[in-house]
């Protein structure tokens, strides 16, 4: 064991952890309490609504795809210093991802992306693979892919009228933007 861990043994106890009635761990809020190393998502409780993480010194690959199928809120901003992520199966109630100021590379495949999402924040990240626009969630109201290596023509004739904030600056795409994403 390591000394350097002070935690209750009781879960309930652990800073940063909400659970509810049932005794099921809801909510884990580990926003800037200097994580280090790998969080091994597959490791997570099924239960989990909420997944706070931003702020901390995290490396690896961020799997994504073992993400509890509970989870709705998810916050990993500024933590990971390098690594890959993949967007493809995330968890169908996801509505708001943040993954933002990170380090991060890998696979961006917009077209397969949870039905109710509502905003995606990519920004600030060294992804670079070309990506598609034109298969939305007819819900998504923020897209936010800034200041990373995406690049190519970019079909923006396709986004879904919900959305109504498209920041794409710093970026390599190429195509005619939309006159109501035009100041």
């Amino acid at each position: 064991m390591d000394d350097r861990l002070d935690a209750p043994d009781d879960v309930a106890e652990w800073m940063g952890v909400i659970i509810n009635d049932a005794g099921n761990i809801i909510e884990i809020d580990w926003e800037t309490v200097y994580l280090e190393e790998a969080i091994q998502m597959e490791l997570l409780p099924l239960t989990l609504s909420a997944l706070m993480l931003a702020g901390n010194h995290l490396s690896g690959s961020l799997l994504l795809t073992a993400l509890a199928p509970a989870l709705q809120v998810l916050n990993c901003s500024n933590s990971f210093d390098r690594g890959e992520i993949s967007l493809v199966c995330l968890p169908v109630g996801l509505k708001h991802p943040s993954i933002s100021g990170n380090v991060l590379t890998g696979s961006v495949d917009f077209a397969h992306l949870p039905p109710e999402l509502g905003d995606l924040n990519l920004s600030i990240n060294r992804f670079s693979v070309p990506v598609s626009l034109t298969r939305l969630p007819r819900t998504f109201r923020g897209l936010f892919p800034f200041q990373n290596d995406f690049s190519g023509w970019t079909d923006f004739s396709q986004l879904p009228k919900s959305l109504r904030l498209l920041n794409v600056s710093e970026t390599r795409f190429e195509g005619e933007a939309q006159q109501r994403f035009v100041n």
